[in-house]
């Protein structure tokens, strides 16, 4: 990771100079550097910062760093004892973290993540109110298959499965799912996920367009 993060950091004059040629409406850049931001900012362009974990994950660690000896509001979530060392490491005020805190700070207005309301909304809440940014999640942006239902990986795993063994376990929901003979009941259920995550993301994504707009069209950015 270090050597990747100082060949990004060699790349930032180029950098600088393909935005001074493109002159993009908005740059969306990652958590690890400020400077992408710094680069846009010198040219009046908007820069929101992309963050690809989760929101729940996000706002431990920013609390950690923001807020030590405070506990977590989130009391299910917590640094168990052997897992104290990671905790203490967020907590020191090294050039690294302060790089990620800046690069939160950098962003424009709001901060784009990947994740479900329905999830981790309250974990976005509280990030939101630790960063003073609107957090627009933009769903869990899974890659749609490639192939016809019939032929996708998972099909073809359950068809080698002998007849009601195989046990279908979902998390998110209370709902008791009757898997019979011949495992219908868990393509059946495989197929309404696919199609409900798919316009949970097309929707997610719609609003994450009008926040980005909104951004763009700012005259005194």
């Amino acid at each position: 990771m270090d050597t990747l993060k100082r060949a990004f950091d060699r790349a930032e004059p180029n950098f600088s100079n393909i935005l001074k040629i493109v002159r993009p409406d908005l740059l969306i850049y990652d958590f690890m550097r400020p400077w992408p931001a710094d680069a846009a900012k010198r040219l009046k362009i908007p820069a929101v910062q992309f963050i690809a974990t989760s929101s729940a994950m996000t706002s431990v660690m920013l609390h950690v760093y923001k807020a030590p000896g405070f506990k977590f509001p989130f009391s299910k979530i917590y640094y168990r004892d052997y897992e104290r060392v990671h905790e203490e490491k967020l907590r020191i005020k090294s050039v690294e973290n302060d790089l990620v805190m800046k690069s939160l700070e950098r962003s424009t207005d709001i901060i784009l993540i990947k994740g479900f309301k329905e999830m981790d909304g309250k974990y976005s809440k509280y990030l939101s109110a630790m960063t003073q940014k609107r957090v627009v999640q933009v769903g869990p942006l899974v890659q749609l298959p490639t192939c016809k239902d019939e032929n996708c990986e998972i099909i073809q795993w359950l068809n080698k499965k002998e007849k009601g063994s195989t046990i279908f376990v979902s998390f998110g929901m209370i709902k008791k799912v009757v898997v019979d003979k011949d495992g219908e009941a868990a393509r059946k259920k495989a197929k309404q996920m696919k199609n409900k995550i798919k316009r949970k993301e097309e929707e997610y994504i719609d609003e994450m367009v009008k926040e980005l707009l909104k951004i763009c069209k700012k005259k005194n950015f």
